[in-house]
């Protein structure tokens, strides 16, 4: 089978150890190769995580569209729901296109969602699972980061 050569562009067979066309090195190492599959399956992980956290924010947003008090008499619950909504868009986007923008987004966002719930746990204690299960995601979300040198 043909690879191309990260150097040049031209066709080589992928048991080359140097590409035939301008010298360049081709490591082909099983060990690379496995550790690249384990790196795509942490990150779909991650992904996955945030895919949900975002889900539910957007599923909270419709509860309260569809409560008694509306958004004016659920603010907590909007606000923590937008950042989630939000911020689980913008880590499946660091995560996805590796961007330092989105990631330092997300991370805010999560931050801010979680400071509500802990001011609203007075509310409902429900929030501290909510509360736990963010601070989980923030940290397997920067772990994956900076292990993909983003952060």
């Amino acid at each position: 089978m043909l690879i191309k050569c990260p150097e040049c562009g031209k066709e080589v067979s992928e048991n080359a150890v140097n590409c035939v066309h301008c010298g360049y090195p081709l490591n082909h190492k099983k060990e690379e190769v496995a550790k690249a599959e384990i790196t795509k399956k942490k990150g779909e992980r991650v992904v996955a995580f945030n895919t949900v956290l975002g889900f539910l924010g957007f599923m909270m947003f419709c509860g309260v569209l569809t409560s008694n008090g509306g958004i004016i008499g659920n603010q907590n619950a909007t606000a923590i729901s937008w950042f989630l909504t939000v911020g689980g868009t913008c880590a499946v986007l660091a995560i996805k296109k590796l961007n330092k923008i989105a990631a330092i987004i997300c991370i805010i966002f999560f931050v801010i969602s979680m400071l509500i719930c802990s001011k609203s746990l007075a509310i409902a204690p429900a929030y501290l699972i909510l509360e736990l299960a963010i601070g989980i995601n923030i940290l397997l979300t920067i772990r994956y980061l900076k292990k993909n040198k983003v952060l």
